[in-house]
């Protein structure tokens, strides 16, 4: 259930929430545009912030803060962009790029629907790029040069994007594990999306 009732045209700091696409446990997600020219990017761009009911846990408040800081780090043609950060009224947010597509999950459900099945080179052309944006950021280094990766773990159907006309990106570095994360996993706790999880992750 969402944290508040939906508004359409809402105004959120230099944002004007258009449509709320999806609602989560911790995080709320809007379709949205700038109040003015100049106050934050043009365009259309995706606003995801904390749940206002959520904004005093410590913990999911760090992680939320945590995404944003390694999101702006990575820079991969498959990974979403950010655009902005920020807080209101003590609601951290981030802007992401607006891709104009449907989640790789919405894509099977319709090609089981219409006894459909995607091409063998689209397929291919899906898993390359997943494949190519996770190098990159297992890939990544710090500042002077040392391997500092950054591990998705949650790497869902739902969390690949496929724009209309064919890119592919990845999106959700909520749960990322990362070495300078504020937020930390405390040992024993598997996290991710069970169907997903790696066999080392279960083991």
């Amino acid at each position: 259930m969402s944290s508040e009732p939906a508004q359409p045209h809402k105004i959120f700091g230099p944002y004007k929430l258009l449509e709320r696409i999806a609602t989560g446990g911790s995080a709320e997600i809007f379709l949205a545009c700038a109040v003015r020219d100049g106050e934050a990017p043009p365009g259309l761009v995706v606003v995801k912030r904390l749940r206002g009911d959520r904004c005093t846990e410590r913990q999911l408040r760090d992680s939320f803060i945590d995404e944003g800081k390694l999101l702006g780090e990575l820079s991969h043609r498959c990974i979403i962009e950010l655009l902005d950060h920020g807080e209101v009224d003590g609601r951290p947010y981030l802007a992401l790029e607006h891709v104009w597509g449907e989640t790789l999950d919405t894509l099977t459900w319709l090609c089981s629907e219409r006894k459909k099945q995607f091409s063998v080179n689209a397929a291919l052309h899906i898993g390359v790029e997943v494949a190519s944006a996770l190098a990159y950021s297992h890939e990544r280094t710090d500042m002077n040069g040392a391997p500092s990766p950054v591990i998705h773990r949650d790497v869902t159907f739902g969390n690949v994007m496929i724009s209309y006309d064919g890119r592919v990106k990845l999106l959700d570095f909520g749960i990322a594990k990362a070495d300078d994360r504020v937020a930390r996993t405390r040992a024993g706790q598997v996290k991710g999306t069970m169907f997903y999880v790696s066999p080392e992750q279960l083991r």
